[in-house]
């Protein structure tokens, strides 16, 4: 009788690790009871990190002061050339995003003091003096944009981060050009006399 019990004993403490066991395997599964954050895996070195953001904050100044642009010059060649803006950084906007996302990187969402002093200064300017100062910022920050794009398609770690920068690059570099030869035009325009100041010239000289 009493080995009858100690039977039905051990055979139910087997049945209750038979029922238990595959529950504690679940648990202890590599990664199934990792906390997962809901922007990725992947981590993004420092270097990557402030890359990204720089970039991002960058891409927000450029696009809204060439939104200005075009509601404000009445130039052909620069509203052209605001459209272009618009459209490149935009699309490398969104590049940003989808790369923000899966290395876990917070973007600024608003653009910091430095570059909305820009914005307020460039909305009290109008006519030649705007589009001269348009062009002039757009040859200043894509000189940075494209030392910055270039350094992260050689350095950063990431395969993707680096393709990116390598790819969009190229893109900072065309708008880099197109700005310095907008600049070059403006400073001809610029120097030569209306048929007003010639006539004060001539005037002055006699």
């Amino acid at each position: 009788m009493i080995t009858t019990k100690v039977r039905y004993a051990a055979l139910s403490v087997l049945m209750s690790v038979a029922l238990v066991w595959p529950a504690m395997a679940q648990q202890e599964k590599p990664g199934t009871n990792q906390p997962q954050t809901p922007s990725g895996t992947n981590q993004a070195s420092p270097e990557e990190t402030q890359f990204l953001k720089d970039a991002a904050m960058d891409n927000m100044s450029e696009i809204q002061l060439a939104q200005m642009a075009q509601n404000k010059t009445q130039n052909d060649q620069v509203r052209q050339y605001a459209q272009m803006l618009v459209t490149d950084h935009q699309n490398a906007q969104k590049e940003i995003r989808k790369l923000a996302q899966q290395y876990g990187v917070n973007l600024p969402g608003q653009l910091d003091q430095k570059h909305q002093d820009e914005m307020d200064r460039m909305s009290n300017v109008s006519g030649n003096q705007f589009d001269q100062q348009f062009v002039e910022l757009a040859v200043t920050d894509h000189q940075r944009a494209v030392d910055m794009f270039q350094k992260a398609a050689q350095n950063a770690q990431s395969q993707d981060i680096r393709k990116f920068a390598s790819d969009t690059v190229v893109i900072m570099q065309k708008h880099l050009d197109r700005a310095q030869t907008l600049k070059q035009q403006m400073n001809r325009t610029s120097a030569i006399p209306t048929p007003e100041e010639d006539r004060k010239g001539e005037n002055a000289g006699r």
